[in-house]
């Protein structure tokens, strides 16, 4: 899967490596259940009800660590 975000200034979407994203992550999530959260998420591309299954919670707890470290995960991309 490959991440696009739209780059402030310019306004275009900008595409992201995998190895960038789980950078960015171990740095600025610290717990590894987020972490784990995470990376199924935005570099294998499950549904919130697939990683929730995965992870053994809630469809709406997963949307909720997900919103949590959103910004902060995008913020510090390059």
């Amino acid at each position: 899967m490959q991440l696009l975000q739209r780059d402030r200034k310019s306004q275009e979407m900008k595409p992201y490596l995998n190895s960038e994203i789980n950078r960015v992550i171990d740095e600025v999530v610290h717990s590894a259940r987020d972490r784990k959260v995470l990376r199924l998420r935005y570099v294998d591309g499950l549904t919130y009800e697939q990683i929730a299954e995965a992870c053994e919670l809630s469809p709406r707890y997963v949307a909720k660590i997900i919103h949590k470290h959103e910004m902060a995960v995008f913020n510090n991309l390059p």
